[in-house]
């Protein structure tokens, strides 16, 4: 089974989706987590955010979480230069 984070990052909320790839190719969503974006100054500070969050999908225990994923894919409003520079108009950072 593999583990994916999906993000969906927006000016006002980032919604972190948690699924579990089963053999077949069926996915599970096992939790979504939303986060404000502008209550946190950077990506990275969002990360950190999403780790602490608490949930049970975003601990980094066996079970399941950002730190145990096998993928992540994200979603970013704007245009991604080089496929590696994003620069959001609604996310000061």
């Amino acid at each position: 089974m593999r583990r994916i984070l999906a993000a969906d990052m927006g000016g006002t909320t980032c919604r972190f989706g948690f699924f579990e790839a089963r053999e077949g190719g069926a996915l599970r969503l096992v939790e979504i987590i939303r986060l404000e974006t502008r209550a946190f100054d950077s990506f990275a500070a969002l990360l950190e955010g999403l780790f602490a969050s608490g949930s049970p999908a975003s601990t980094s225990g066996p079970a399941f979480g950002p730190r145990a994923c096998d993928a992540c894919v994200l979603a970013v409003p704007g245009a991604v230069v080089h496929g590696a520079y994003c620069k959001p108009p609604n996310i000061p950072w």
